[in-house]
Parts: C-alpha cells; structure tokens; sequence
C-alpha cells in the first residue's frame, strides 16, 4: 500500500495525530462509525476510546483489507466493533446495484441503518463522505454526530463536502496535519515520504 504501507512500516504508525484528536474528543461508552477502515489502525485506537461499553462499526469494502482488519480485532480481544456485511453509500448513476450470490443488496445507506446512536463518524475521503451523507441526512440531523474526515485532496469534493455539512448547521475546522510525526512510534528523525500532508476536516 503505498503512503499507508510506508508510514506502517518506517513510522510503525500512520496519522498518529488524529488518534490523538480524537482521544481529547470521544468518550467512553460513545458509538463511532469509521467508513473505509482499512486493516484497523484507527478503528484499534477508537475501540479502546469507546471502551466495553461503547460500540464501533466498521465499513471496509476491499476483501483483504477486510480480513486483517477481522484478524487484528480477534487478536486484540475487540468485542465491541462489527465489521458491516454490507458497503455503506449512494449508487451513482454509472453503477448497478451490487448484490451477493443470493440475490440480497450489498449496499445500504446511513438512514437504512435507523441507528438509535451516533456519536461520532470518521470518513476517509471527502467523496466517500458526501456518498454517505447524500442518504444519510434524516440519521445526521436526528443524532448529530460530529465528524472527522481525512485525507481528501480534491479541492471539488473538499468544497463541495464543506457545503454540505454548512447546510447541515455544523462549524467545520480545517487543517493540513503532515505525515510525518516528529513523536513517531520507531523516533524516526527523518520522513519516509517528504512533504505529504493529510488535509483534515473536524465537523462538530
């Protein structure tokens, strides 16, 4: 994987500080959703945020991705994350629904979920979040969850999203956070990767 395997590897971590964030800002016993959770760097860190009590649900739709994020909450001893069956979002006009062996849909949206709790939703990707907001509204205005959302990079969907969330009644925060983390796991003195910035969006 390249920037995400290269941090993993020179760093032993990747975007440390939005785990640092967000362990100021979430409390134990909350409900958090991450969408494309990848191997579950992230999704450990928010797990242990939440503690027994609370919930985490993950969505990650790469099969391989999926199966060491499986196996890195089983050897943690993770019992209160669920990975999702199901990819999470709206279906473009160029897609077709996509559906398992049985016929059943394998996407569903936000307001499919009728959540009775949402504390807090991270998104990776401006484009993965206006997909889950564009039938996620009715959940978003009932349980106002504040959002993290990284890693976007496309100056249309960052205006875009930003838009949106303003129509929604949140303050939105931006700021570029860079890669390299002078804290860093292994005390890496130098970036693996020189001047990569992770643009991040804080809605609350």
């Amino acid at each position: 994987e390249p920037v995400i395997g290269d941090a993993i590897a020179w760093y032993g971590e990747y975007m440390q500080p939005h785990i640092d964030l967000l362990s100021t800002l979430v409390a134990p016993g909350s409900t958090v959703m991450e969408v494309d959770a990848g191997i579950g760097l992230h999704a450990l860190a928010l797990a242990g945020m939440v503690g027994p009590q609370g919930h985490v649900m993950l969505y990650e739709s790469d099969p391989v991705k999926r199966q060491i994020l499986e196996q890195n909450l089983e050897v943690h001893g993770v019992r209160h994350a669920t990975i999702m069956r199901r990819q999470i979002g709206r279906i473009s006009e160029a897609e077709s629904e996509p559906t398992s062996n049985a016929g059943k849909p394998m996407r569903e949206t936000l307001d499919d979920l009728q959540l009775e709790r949402l504390d807090w939703l991270k998104i990776n990707g401006a484009r993965r979040a206006l997909d889950v907001l564009s039938r996620g509204e009715e959940t978003v205005w009932r349980l106002r969850p504040s959002m993290l959302i990284a890693d976007y990079a496309d100056d249309t969907h960052a205006t875009e999203l930003q838009d949106r969330l303003q129509t929604l009644s949140y303050i939105c925060l931006e700021d570029s956070i860079p890669h390299y983390n002078p804290q860093n796991y292994e005390r890496r003195e130098t970036a693996s990767v020189s001047n990569l910035y992770c643009r991040t969006l804080l809605a609350i």
